[in-house]
């Protein structure tokens, strides 16, 4: 009886089992098949992420894996988009409109901020009236309906705490549980916050990050370092550990980005084909010409940032330039699938804000900014210089210039001067320490 057992078995060993193969996962893994307009829309900001610190787009840490696999799977991709301004609500107001900030208007004007009118059409609004349901979820609390962001918008996410991208793909879960894929076509629009200040601590365990802990008064740390309080040592130890915190935030929104998607995608709603726009509002500072954050001037760290167009089936092929272009570009390929070239324009108004805090060091220029090719020129009140970003990327060696402010940018100091924000949008400027 033994040995008739032991036969059964093979002489005693283990019975063959199949291999475990793990699931798919990414945009290989999506199996769509449409005609005509795709069934799902997914428009994501990545808030303040910059291109250089991407490893799409060459940055030595593994800090967008998921971005990564989108290019490997035939996205058209660029890390040379450039923002319409410094901040969210101005960028913002252009990705959703298809405008430069001096045609929406939305804008600072020293403490007071111009929410975009009620009179623009937004995405949201465009995919409503071609049938879609529209969901907009934004970690960062200035895209809200204060602002006129999320015109159009089915389900908007409400409240003026920030969320970490595990919230947001958690209330993008609760929106779903009650859809079906067939119901109607859905426009997505998420924005996840994990690279803006406040950062996360890093967990043991990241592998390509050693644990850190989030810097003790780093509010005043961040002054200091800009007023160039800082000796060189604390200035350099404490520039390599806040790195470390941005580049994990900027890891932490591609991760819960590709959680989103995977998400959308085993639930069936890329079934009907599926559309995905990435870009950045804006980059960071993080040292560079002596100075940290976002909201005031217009140097490549703060411009800079990704924009990467997937569809499937791919209806008809998209090439971004290599050039620098304007990111404002997305609103065109998230709404019509094509790329439509627009003028790379940036406007970034006086911040009394940070005039205070720096001692005057920064904050009460205006600037714009135009590129042409590798030619970047920035009028910062009224005085032009032009970069030649091909030989001097960093923007150390600048050349004064003659060159008359474009007209179009006239239009934003022509502005008559608006009133004090509302109580609600006051909160949001101090809440995200952009007031005080």
């Amino acid at each position: 009886m033994i040995w008739s057992v032991l036969f059964a078995w093979g002489c005693g060993s283990q019975p063959e089992t199949e291999p475990v193969v793990a699931p798919c996962r990414g945009p290989d893994c999506v199996e769509a098949a449409s005609e005509g307009d795709p069934a799902l829309v997914l428009f994501v900001v990545m808030d303040t992420v910059r291109a250089s610190s991407l490893s799409l787009c060459g940055y030595e840490r593994p800090t967008s894996p998921f971005l990564d696999s989108m290019s490997q799977a035939g996205a058209a991709w660029s890390c040379n988009a450039q923002t319409p301004s410094s901040w969210t609500i101005p960028s913002h107001a252009s990705f959703f409109t298809g405008q430069h900030v001096f045609e929406h208007g939305s804008h600072r004007d020293g403490e007071s901020v111009l929410p975009l009118s009620a009179d623009a059409e937004t995405l949201a609004e465009r995919f409503s009236s071609q049938g879609y349901d529209t969901v907009c979820i934004s970690a960062n609390s200035f895209v809200s309906e204060v602002a006129g962001l999320t015109q159009g918008c089915d389900f908007v996410r409400k409240g003026r705490r920030n969320l970490a991208g595990a919230e947001v793909v958690q209330t993008l879960r609760e929106v779903l549980e009650n859809r079906t894929p067939v119901e109607k076509p859905l426009f997505v629009f998420l924005n996840f916050y994990d690279a803006h200040t406040p950062w996360q601590p890093i967990p043991e365990g990241v592998g390509w990050l050693g644990a850190r802990p989030l810097p003790e008064n780093d509010a005043a740390l961040r002054w200091s370092f800009m007023r160039g309080e800082m000796k060189e040592r604390e200035s350099q130890g404490y520039l390599e550990h806040i790195g470390d915190l941005y580049d994990y935030g900027v890891s932490l929104e591609d991760h819960f980005f590709g959680e989103a998607f995977e998400l959308l995608r085993t639930e069936g709603f890329m079934a009907g084909g599926v559309r995905v726009v990435v870009t950045s509002d804006h980059g960071e500072l993080m040292g560079e010409h002596g100075m940290l954050n976002h909201g005031k001037t217009l140097y490549e760290p703060i411009t800079r940032v990704p924009l990467v167009y997937w569809e499937k089936p791919d209806r008809q092929q998209v090439h971004l330039p290599s050039d620098p272009f304007s990111a404002t570009s997305s609103f065109h390929l998230a709404l019509e699938g094509r790329y439509v070239p627009l003028p790379a324009m940036a406007v970034d108004l006086p911040f009394p804000y940070w005039a205070k805090n720096t001692g005057g060091k920064v904050g009460n220029e205006t600037w714009f900014a135009q590129w042409e090719g590798s030619s970047k020129t920035v009028w910062e009140d009224g005085s032009a210089r032009e970069f030649d970003l091909e030989v001097d990327p960093l923007e150390t060696a600048p050349r004064a210039v003659e060159v008359s402010l474009p007209a179009q940018f006239k239009r934003v100091l022509d502005q008559e001067a608006m009133a004090p924000p509302p109580d609600e949008m006051l909160d949001m400027l101090k809440a995200l320490g952009y007031a005080e």
